[in-house]
């Protein structure tokens, strides 16, 4: 521990110190003492320093794997925001099964306080790198039976179950788990996650079309009520029911409404928290093309109304989330026409270009999805035109 403290920037040495400490944990009666001698903020920190080396990661998370069932343990993780550095490993290194394995098992173990009968809830970063651990590992049993496993014990809490439900694929496969799958503990648990996933749709239904019902009788009510407090209704609504894709596009259109309606309330109702909200929910559900679509005219209208928005959109992440939109809605015109409207204003600033520079996101890849479509490629020479002058400087 005091090597790892020392020589924190050497990554051999980090990880011959986590297979050392893995190779005591294996003892259970070793556990507690390398843990109260301050073995796991040390691997965390091995983790966050050096996340792109493969044999450190692996052993890491062994490590982790191995003592993250104790309390004192996982009470240093969570403090340390160790579930986000699990993911990234995760991220990293897609194709590494053992790493899927072991950190789908960590993050069942940070999931729940058994001594406080306590479920976390889970976070975008988590349900992303589980549900792509099981897309790229299909095949095999032990990342299947890892994920399926720290589903289930997220499913014990009712918000999280929704989540789960709603990512694109994951009920098809959860039922190709429950039935295929050569591990005997997978087939289980996934059948347990679409028992609650089955039990919590049909309630979950009806208290949309509620939803749905409110949010149209807000809008209905007379003007004399005020934006303000239309607005208010409006944004509970969305962060109470943000699992919902049905309430998330009504919220992003009636927002639009009131932007419109109420000129004199716009710097009120396209406020920083509100930009900010859109631009996350827009990542959450970015294979939803609705909520995109929605998403972005409301972002548009806003730059079109006020000028500060355009920095707001770059400080909150606006160039990932279109980047997102675009890539994974290539062939559709419309979330091509609403999300190039915005990067044909955003790509004037350099911090847009630099942002997107890193990321999956092509042009002429949209150029040559759309040659029929004027508008888009107007937009898409202008973004072109104007990352040229920011490479050129």
């Amino acid at each position: 521990i005091s090597a790892m403290q020392i020589y924190s920037n050497n990554a051999i040495i980090q990880e011959q110190a986590c297979g050392a400490l893995w190779a005591l944990c294996t003892n259970k009666e070793n556990r507690m003492i390398v843990i109260r001698a301050g073995a796991t903020p040390c691997i965390i920190r091995a983790l966050m320093n050096h996340i792109d080396v493969l044999d450190l990661v692996c052993t890491a998370m062994g490590c982790l794997r191995t003592i993250s069932p104790e309390t004192e343990a996982r009470k240093i993780i969570n403090e340390m925001s160790g579930t986000n550095y699990f993911c990234k490993a995760m991220t990293t290194h897609p194709l590494v099964p053992g790493i899927q394995r072991d950190a789908c098992n960590c993050l069942s173990n940070c999931a729940v306080n058994l001594d406080k009968n306590e479920v976390a809830l889970i976070t975008d970063c988590e349900i992303e790198a589980i549900s792509n651990a099981m897309v790229t590992h299909e095949d095999e049993p032990s990342v299947m039976s890892g994920a399926c496993f720290v589903l289930k014990n997220f499913s014990f809490k009712e918000h999280n179950i929704r989540y789960i439900r709603l990512v694109d694929g994951m009920v098809e496969t959860l039922e190709k788990v429950s039935q295929y799958c050569e591990d005997t503990r997978a087939r289980r648990d996934a059948s347990i996650i679409l028992e609650r996933i089955v039990s919590t749709k049909m309630d979950d239904d009806v208290l949309e079309d509620q939803v749905l019902m409110s949010i149209s009788q807000i809008m209905s009510e007379d003007d004399w009520i005020g934006a303000h407090r239309k607005r208010h209704q409006i944004v509970e609504l969305m962060e109470e029911y943000d699992w919902s894709r049905k309430v998330l596009e009504s919220v992003f259109q009636s927002l639009t409404l009131l932007f419109r309606q109420h000129a004199h309330d716009r710097e009120m109702i396209g406020g920083d928290h509100i930009i900010s909200n859109v631009i996350t929910k827009m990542k959450r559900f970015k294979r939803t093309a609705n909520i995109q679509i929605h998403g972005c005219k409301f972002l548009e209208l806003m730059m079109k109304r006020n000028t500060n928005c355009q920095q707001k959109i770059l400080e909150a992440g606006g160039c990932e989330a279109l980047a997102a939109a675009s890539s994974l809605h290539l062939s559709n015109a419309v979330v091509q026409i609403v999300a190039t409207n915005i990067l044909k204003t955003l790509s004037v600033e350099f911090e847009c270009w630099f942002q997107l520079r890193g990321l999956e996101f092509s042009v002429a890849q949209i150029m040559k999805a759309h040659t029929k479509t004027p508008q888009i490629k107007l937009n898409c020479q202008e973004i072109i035109n104007n990352f040229s002058f920011h490479e050129g400087g």
